[in-house]
């Protein structure tokens, strides 16, 4: 049975010059272990070409599931490697049935990461991870990558604690050929840091920008954390938006929006607790043109 976990959905994951659209759902792990991302049957036997390819995609993690907030994460690509089917295909100059020694001495991967809602442009605006340089043996199987690991900047951590977020992969290839993956795994810290006290009633000013209709509204925002574990939180506000997700320090990583729009970002209070800045991207629904970004400036009412 050809089965791999998913490095290269982040990694070579392509259709030769095409740009792909997945869902990676059933995204699980614990906040000191590993999260590891389905891929599924998505991922097997996928034609990759000899050019650049970029693949852009969203994993939604299972809200029940998900053990974030994550304080630290890092994705090993050395070890991904032994993940990664690779079927060669006929490779110019070799003999029918053959493989031709290697000539281009290898590929290359670069990823970034994007809130969930920038999935059309995560492959522009997304945050940069690499060029990862990756070698093959004779037979095209990749074997090394440099550098070997990344780990996750303090963004990166805000947009993964929201628990869906998305993901792009610019990759080069020596050959055409056909892979097989089904999932990709990070090792994963919690978060050191006690979640602090958000609840209660902010006001501010709401301000997006974007190519949608453009928003400078005054906003009042009712957070309310659990009392049995306050990492977990939520708010409502005034523009009919609900939302929830996590929080590290203070840090509140959310995902929500209205029946029109979905939206997430991350509410960082300061270290009085008097005041707080949220950002955010939001899109329209269904998925359309309508895209942007948001920043608000709030204070406690009460």
């Amino acid at each position: 049975m050809k089965s791999r976990t998913c490095m290269f959905m982040a990694g070579f994951l392509a259709a030769a010059a095409a740009a792909w659209v997945i869902s990676c759902g059933g995204g699980s792990g614990g906040s000191d272990g590993k999260i590891s991302l389905d891929i599924g049957s998505q991922g097997e036997d996928i034609p990759l070409g000899v050019s650049e390819t970029s693949i852009p995609f969203t994993v939604n993690h299972d809200a029940d599931r998900f053990k974030g907030p994550f304080g630290s994460l890092a994705l090993d690509l050395q070890e991904n490697l032994a993940w990664i089917l690779f079927y060669p295909g006929v490779v110019p100059g070799s003999a029918s049935g053959e493989v031709a020694p290697l000539v281009t001495p290898g590929g290359s991967l670069t990823l970034r990461i994007a809130p969930a809602e920038a999935v059309d442009f995560v492959c522009e605006e997304g945050e940069l991870y690499g060029p990862f340089s990756i070698t093959f043996d004779d037979d095209y199987q990749p074997i090394t990558a440099s550098p070997s690991s990344a780990e996750a900047t303090s963004h990166t951590l805000d947009i993964i604690n929201i628990g869906s977020y998305s993901i792009c992969v610019q990759v080069t290839s020596p050959v055409d050929s056909e892979v097989t993956l089904d999932r990709v795994e990070f090792s994963a810290g919690p978060c050191e840091e006690d979640p602090e006290d958000m609840s209660g009633t902010w006001e501010g000013t709401y301000t997006c920008e974007g190519n949608c209709p453009e928003y400078d509204v005054p906003v009042e925002l009712v957070v309310i954390q659990n009392p049995a574990d306050l990492s977990r939180a939520s708010y409502t506000d005034d523009l009919e938006g609900t939302y929830e997700g996590r929080v590290c320090g203070r840090r509140f990583s959310f995902r929500g929006g209205t029946e029109t729009y979905s939206e997430s970002g991350t509410f960082v209070m300061d270290p009085a607790g008097n005041a707080a800045t949220k950002t955010s991207t939001y899109r329209d629904i269904p998925p359309g043109t309508c895209y942007g970004t948001c920043t608000d400036y709030l204070t406690r009412a009460d």
